[in-house]
């Protein structure tokens, strides 16, 4: 019986005792290499698959259609159907339990509750967020006009067209789903339909597609609001519903794209930040971000992709603020930009804010700095707590003029020390948010070009990778801190620091510009400088610590702004997956030892 299986997840804890023996003593655990093809379309699945690692793709027709990672199942719909509508084939290589299909069907026909998971869970889920908060962005989901979604044009095709007919519009058109008219009703065919017909039936192609049309439509005003969708899809235990406006129909929701909606709604905060009309609009986005990414982290969505997003909104509401506040003469003679973790889009919470100004020489730099502290003032506002080393624009040594940055470059790399090197670390990661790109594009060709005339000056900007020490002692055994953070683990000081700036380094001797750090081991890889299932693993182990450190902050009193793990609140699999990263963490460490000749210091 696996140990590890965790029977507290949903829908797994809506089993009994007795179910749940059953289910652990049938459990298989399977290891499955990237490329394999795990359940081909059309097949009938023989498992029910949970993941306990790695990367799933699935996809149909060629198109993707989802991604499953940890802890996520699939394709139970399939095993209801009888037949998978999809192909899920290892994007990155799997670890999995395989539950065998004819239990889970047994165990979904004794238990309704647990059956019920598979169509219900979402609405119950997000109907219970919305009790508990007014001002969740599940909320703001829920209300959110159908029409804000995305619909199905409504193709129309007539009853008597033969079925190769709507085979061909679909294929055409990138549908699954057609109107069909007869007369004065409207039906519905979609490709499932078609291909039972044709491949099962032996219906012949030539047949009119009204014989397998759906008449029994059920529809929706496109100012409903989603939850009202839902509530019609669950109701009739249907996948679609028609959208109208003054009785016509102007497209088709389909379950698909409103789970995928749901699941990726960070454009309502986006759309909420580009229409806002002055900064109290923007606070009031604001407040969606922090229950956004947890709705994002509970539902399985990889780091990266949350990173992204985050970052795409923070950059949007930086802009939005700042165009707000800077009159419009001065917005082309500055440059705003965002550094250290946001610049390397891997902060997601807010934490401190990590900002600048470079200014073209000659601007107006005393009216500039007014606006500066009043985005200062203002993200603070907005729940930005400032930096403790005030690397805000705000500070006049973050908000100056172009070749005074040029000044301080010089003087970080022919003059280093402690401070100078951690100023230049900031500065390399910093990316562009708003007004004209081209002074920071300008200040970084200088940091790269003047630094390739110091090689002697690598080494000493890779040495602070010697500031903390892993937390993996001897036999991979997890070293916690004591006193104030007792039984807890730094996993920014002892786990993303040494591969960011380690990274980091490397790109500034190979004059690697990228900033993200897993887009920086790419390029590393790429050009040789690291072996490339080294280079795997490490962005393997680098996600896996930054989800520990968003769920850390997540779990937080503090706003978010902590990087402590609790160890004694992780299972075994998750200590065990520590350990391997944090192994990995202490291998990179000592690449890096070696290739810059740190001993010499």
């Amino acid at each position: 019986m696996p140990e590890l299986f965790d029977l507290s997840n949903a829908p797994f804890n809506r089993l009994n005792e007795s179910e749940q023996k059953k289910l652990t003593s049938a459990l298989d655990i399977a290891y499955f290499n990237a490329g394999e093809m795990l359940i081909h379309e059309g097949e009938i699945p023989k498992y029910l698959f949970i993941l306990i690692k790695g990367l799933v793709r699935e996809t149909r027709e060629g198109e993707t259609i989802s991604f499953y990672s940890t802890h996520d199942n699939f394709d139970a719909i399939s095993l209801f159907d009888g037949s998978s509508n999809g192909t899920f084939v290892v994007e990155e290589e799997v670890i999995t339990y395989l539950l065998p299909a004819k239990l889970f069907l047994e165990l979904a026909r004794d238990n309704p509750a647990f059956a019920g998971f598979y169509s219900e869970k979402l609405g119950d889920k997000l109907a219970a967020q919305v009790q508990e908060s007014s001002v969740s962005s599940m909320h703001e989901m829920l209300a959110t006009p159908v029409a804000d979604t995305f619909l199905n044009p409504p193709i129309t095709i007539e009853a008597s067209a033969p079925l190769t007919e709507a085979a061909r519009v679909m294929k055409e058109n990138v549908l699954n789903t057609l109107l069909v008219r007869r007369g004065e009703e409207l039906g519905l065919i979609t490709t499932s339909q078609l291909r039972d017909a044709v491949l099962i039936e032996q219906v012949p192609i030539s047949n009119p597609c009204g014989e397998l049309a759906v008449y029994s439509t059920i529809s929706t005003t496109s100012e409903e609001p989603l939850s009202h969708a839902m509530m019609l899809m669950s109701k009739h235990r249907i996948h679609r519903v028609l959208v109208t406006e003054d009785e016509q129909v102007v497209g088709i929701l389909e379950m698909m794209n409103l789970l995928s909606f749901l699941n990726n709604h960070t454009h309502l905060i986006a759309l909420e930040v580009d229409r806002a009309q002055s900064p109290d609009d923007l606070k009031r986005a604001v407040e969606g971000f922090r229950p956004l990414i947890k709705v994002l982290q509970s539902n399985g969505t990889r780091i990266p992709v949350i990173t992204q997003l985050a970052s795409e909104i923070n950059h949007r509401l930086f802009t939005r603020l700042f165009e707000f506040l800077v009159p419009p003469e001065l917005l082309p003679d500055v440059c705003l930009i965002v550094m250290g973790s946001e610049g390397r889009k891997e902060q997601i919470l807010h934490t401190d804010q990590d900002n600048a100004l470079i200014v073209r020489d000659g601007c107006d730099l005393e009216q500039v700095r007014q606006v500066a502290k009043a985005f200062s003032q203002a993200l603070m506002d907005f729940g930005y707590p400032p930096c403790p080393g005030q690397m805000m624009v705000n500070n006049p040594k973050w908000c100056k003029y172009y070749s005074d940055y040029r000044k301080d470059i010089t003087r970080w790399v022919s003059q280093p020390n402690e401070a100078g090197i951690l100023d230049l670390a900031a500065f390399m990661d910093a990316a562009y948010v708003c007004g004209d790109k081209q002074l920071l594009i300008d200040t970084k060709d200088y940091l790269f070009e003047y630094s390739a005339s110091y090689s002697q000056f690598y080494s000493q900007f890779a040495l602070p990778i010697n500031s903390f020490d892993v937390p993996l002692g001897l036999f991979q055994s997890l070293i916690v801190e004591r006193g104030e953070h007792e039984g807890k683990i730094d996993i920014k000081k002892g786990g993303l620091f040494p591969v960011v700036h380690g990274v980091r380094s490397l790109c500034l001797e190979k004059g690697i510009f990228k900033t993200n750090t897993i887009k920086r081991l790419h390029a590393l890889a790429d050009l040789g400088v690291l072996e490339k299932s080294f280079t795997c693993d490490l962005i393997d182990a680098f996600e896996f610590m930054l989800g520990l450190k968003l769920r850390a902050g997540l779990n937080s009193t503090q706003g978010g702004n902590t990087s402590f793990v609790q160890a004694g609140d992780l299972h075994k699999l998750e200590k065990d997956l520590l350990k391997d990263s944090l192994a990995l963490v202490k291998e990179f460490k000592s690449v890096i030892h070696h290739h810059f000749k740190l001993e010499r210091f």
